[in-house]
């Protein structure tokens, strides 16, 4: 069964594929697509808004025309206590709603609790879960450390396809696949 799974907002995407065979998890491959606000003062902030939904709106939609998933799991996202985290609420619900076929939805709390087995896990903690349990798949630096400020994403896509495979919805899913 391919999957994809997917860690959204609106600075940083991250789009991890692979298969489930034996309810075990082969990772393929992932993408990372960084958006930020543009620097140019002339334009306007919605059509920069606008241009960097579209370069989300492009990632997860080649992600799924290329790979043709069986299943998408997603992370929902949680409450905002901004204006700038109410928009990539808003968008991130918008990517959500992207998903053929529909996603499988996992709270963050959900992720962290039924992956690394805490609910306050770190972002770190996460990589160093997703790294020890996939070795090569995250980026690192020459010294071996993984390089944070982007694999953390990724390894959260890793962490939400693992969390969306313990729902009862995903078993749900699989009785009616078996039968």
């Amino acid at each position: 069964m391919r999957f994809i799974s997917i860690d959204p907002s609106l600075a940083n995407l991250g789009i991890v594929r692979g298969v489930i065979k034996d309810g075990a998890i082969t990772l393929v491959d992932y993408k990372l697509t960084q958006t930020e606000k543009t620097k140019v003062k002339s334009m306007r902030a919605s059509s920069d808004l606008v241009n960097r939904c579209r370069q989300l709106n492009e990632a997860v939609l080649e992600a799924i025309t290329s790979f043709n998933p069986d299943i998408c799991f997603v992370e929902t996202p949680s409450g905002s206590q901004s204006y700038s985290g109410a928009l990539s609420y808003g968008i991130s619900c918008f990517i959500i709603a992207l998903c053929n076929p529909p996603a499988i939805e996992v709270s963050p709390i959900e992720v962290k609790k039924l992956t690394v087995g805490s609910k306050t896990a770190t972002k770190k903690e996460i990589i160093n879960y997703v790294g020890g349990k996939y070795p090569g798949f995250l980026e690192t630096k020459k010294d071996g450390s993984f390089v944070e400020g982007r694999m953390e994403h990724i390894a959260d896509a890793v962490c939400i396809a693992e969390a969306g495979m313990k729902t009862t919805q995903f078993k749900q899913l699989l009785k009616f696949i078996n039968n």
